[in-house]
């Protein structure tokens, strides 16, 4: 019988993957983004993530992705959600869920403002 984590059972949110490339032209970085493909995932959020900055309550869109495996997602992604085009950078290095090649599992916040 084949392992399938619960998650990947309801796949049900849409991405599209960017690799973000840095480099240099006349000292300075430039940053290019490179669509690499689209996915499905089991996306979940908790409210977001409460901080104090500068004295004051920030609270941070922050979510839980499941999909099965791919080698390209890596830490220097950036996911966009394709229903409204919200940006996401990954936080925590992608987890292959048990070494077995089948799922993926990481931490993403919403990137708000002038990115």
């Amino acid at each position: 019988m084949a392992y399938i984590p619960k998650e990947l059972k309801h796949l049900n949110v849409k991405f599209k993957l960017l690799k973000i490339k840095v480099t240099k032209v006349l000292g300075a970085d430039e940053i290019t983004e490179e669509e690499i493909g689209e996915f499905f995932a089991n996306y979940k959020t908790y409210g977001g993530t409460e901080q104090v900055v500068n004295g004051k309550t920030v609270i941070s869109d922050t979510g839980e992705v499941t999909t099965f495996y791919r080698p390209d997602i890596t830490k220097d992604c950036v996911l966009i959600r394709v229903i409204d085009n919200a940006k996401f950078e990954i936080l925590s290095e992608p987890e292959n869920i048990e070494m077995r090649n089948v799922a993926l599992k990481f931490k993403i916040e919403r990137l708000t403002g002038k990115f």
